[in-house]
């Protein structure tokens, strides 16, 4: 499950101490995130949504530190309190839809990826994430449609070629697998990601020995 982190500034109606404050506490919460320090990077949102209580990119960002230590209740918390906030905070919606996909709750993930979608549809993470819900659901056309979308918006998306690669595979279509399982090789190789460059040599390996 592919998960992105997006940030915005939207600091509310606070004075600007307040917000000067508030978006210090933001940086170093995002900053603490992106270094894997779970408990402080919550520490410092909690700090800035303390400061301002309209700043629906740290209710955003702490959603995300929640989701990534799998408390998807306190996720879903953030994320709904963000939306009502700013209706219009695409973010939140996307970021709301990955965590009912892995609750299973497909119908709550499509709707919100749905509203994502309408709300900017030039994002290719929003399709990527609709296609994971109807993969994950068997509708593997509606899913491939999805991953075409989001490979169009952005064509160095290697996870997406990996996804529609394994539903290529699934439906026994050998030659359109190892194409988009070569080109997730090629893009994880360029992006320095061994592990997932490792997985796509692996399906190369299985597809091309059932030749």
């Amino acid at each position: 499950m592919l998960l992105i982190s997006c940030f915005r500034n939207n600091r509310g109606n606070v004075t600007p101490y307040q917000t000067q404050d508030a978006q210090s506490y933001y940086n170093r919460g995002l900053k603490h995130y992106n270094q894997g320090e779970y408990g402080k990077a919550i520490a410092e949102f909690s700090k800035a949504i303390r400061l301002n209580p309209k700043y629906t990119d740290a209710y955003n960002g702490r959603g995300l530190v929640y989701y990534d230590l799998g408390k998807y209740e306190k996720a879903l918390a953030d994320y709904n309190q963000a939306i009502q906030l700013n209706p219009k905070y695409h973010y939140a919606y996307y970021n709301r839809g990955i965590v009912y996909d892995n609750l299973g709750e497909y119908e709550k993930a499509l709707a919100d990826y749905n509203q994502a979608i309408q709300l900017n549809p030039e994002d290719a993470d929003y399709y990527n994430g609709r296609g994971i819900v109807y993969d994950d659901l068997g509708e593997y056309e509606k899913a491939i449609a999805e991953y075409n979308q989001a490979i169009q918006l952005n064509p160095k998306y290697a996870p997406v070629y990996y996804s529609r690669g394994l539903i290529y595979k699934r439906n026994n279509d050998t030659e359109k697998a190892i194409s988009d399982f070569e080109k997730a090789a090629d893009l994880y190789k360029q992006q320095g990601n061994q592990k997932w460059y490792q997985n796509s040599l692996d399906q190369l390996k299985e597809l091309r020995g059932n030749l």
